[in-house]
């Protein structure tokens, strides 16, 4: 197991970790690290997403999903949202970016989207704008509460109102990037 490992695209002429329809012009997906649809794969135990540097992805950073009972702590989320907005002034240099009529939606840190039971603790998160969101819990229906967290910092960037008490706003950027200490460096890329 990779702890402390940095996930990053090599070459940004590509779109960044984003899942593409035949002849779109818009991104559907740009997840970073992306845990994904258990709920209905086990029944018991709780699943864990710890110790990830999540940068340079299309949307967000982190996103737990559909996966209910888990841990998500020690994470640093940062420099995401490579997918433009388009209501905002951004350098639209690769030809990808420039072929694109819709905007990405308004998250670029951690999003923990229809589970239950999730405990959140620890984690450093820095959304590109502060009109994205750094940390929220999205739902089908009325939104999961947390099962427990605490000591997760926004370093920029919005916080889901369902979210507030587990999450301290922090001034100071440098929390929210990674340290010299990578432990392993994985390229992910689109073939």
């Amino acid at each position: 197991m990779c702890t402390s490992c940095v996930f990053f695209l090599p070459n940004l002429t590509q779109p960044p970790l984003v899942l593409l329809k035949t002849n779109t012009d818009y991104i559907i997906d740009g997840q970073g690290v992306y845990v994904t649809r258990n709920n209905k794969t086990y029944l018991h135990g709780q699943m864990e997403l710890s110790d990830n540097v999540a940068y340079g992805n299309g949307i967000n950073g982190v996103v737990f999903h559909r996966t209910d009972r888990g841990v998500v702590q020690r994470n640093q989320v940062y420099n995401n949202g490579v997918v433009p907005v388009l209501d905002r002034p951004e350098d639209i240099t690769e030809e990808w970016q420039q072929a694109l009529k819709k905007s990405r939606q308004p998250y670029s840190g951690l999003v923990v989207n229809n589970a239950k039971a999730v405990k959140l603790w620890s984690n450093n998160v820095s959304a590109k704008y502060e009109t994205d969101y750094a940390f929220k819990i999205e739902s089908d229906g009325s939104p999961y509460p947390l099962a427990a967290g605490g000591n997760n910092k926004a370093c920029r960037g919005r916080i889901g109102s369902n979210l507030v008490s587990y999450v301290k706003q922090v001034s100071d950027e440098s929390i929210c990037t990674a340290s010299d200490e990578v432990d392993e460096v994985v390229f992910l890329a689109i073939q």
